[in-house]
């Protein structure tokens, strides 16, 4: 079967299925995020056997409402689990799987390293408001600590604001932007003020 998105319209029913193109099978889309300026998708996913070796996991962007794709993975090291597109200029930041938060200017064709560690593993959110702070939800693992982190500069650090040794799997705000929400494994929805 190939992979790929639905497309359609709010209450029109289930839409159409667009696949990313000619051999992308078994693929897990982990992410969607939009482009407010030029409409641009962007869609990461992760290979479900991690094969071929090298493991180098497509990072799509569609520049015609999710109709074709264009694989703008680069040099991404690993799969992205979150993404988020600044809505002033169109930066893309892609949040890959313990390998780091990574920023293009080009609409992926160039990607540079942010913040390694901490960072977040699992869920990235940017603040509608100050455009400049990302929150981002780290899962706990061995030696790691999960929890709540938020980033000041654009992705450059994170440090840890809550919920140290949970893993936060998901982060949401309200329509205003006064409160912050995470979805916690094995344990709930947590709320609070945005910090």
């Amino acid at each position: 079967m190939p992979s790929g998105v639905w497309v359609g319209l709010l209450g029109a029913g289930l839409g159409q299925f667009h696949p990313y193109g000619p051999g992308q099978t078994g693929l897990i889309t982990h992410t969607l995020s939009r482009d407010p300026i030029s409409g641009a998708i962007y869609a990461g996913t992760e290979i479900f056997d991690h094969l071929p070796q090298p493991y180098h996991p497509p990072f799509f962007r569609s520049d015609n409402g999710g109709v074709m794709w264009k694989n703008v993975a680069g040099t991404l090291p690993w799969h992205v689990v979150a993404s988020a597109v600044r809505p002033t200029d169109g930066w893309v930041f892609a949040l890959t799987e313990g390998s780091g938060l990574f920023v293009s200017a080009d609409k992926g064709l160039t990607w540079h390293p942010l913040a390694k560690n901490p960072a977040p593993s699992d869920s990235l959110l940017m603040d509608p408001k100050i455009l400049t702070r990302l929150f981002g939800g780290r899962q706990k693992f061995g030696n790691i600590n999960g929890g709540i982190f938020v980033s000041t500069n654009a992705g450059q650090s994170f440090q840890p604001i809550g919920l140290q040794g949970a893993t936060v799997a998901g982060l949401a705000m309200n329509g205003a932007a006064t409160k912050i929400y995470a979805a916690v494994y094995a344990s709930g929805i947590y709320v609070s003020p945005v910090p």
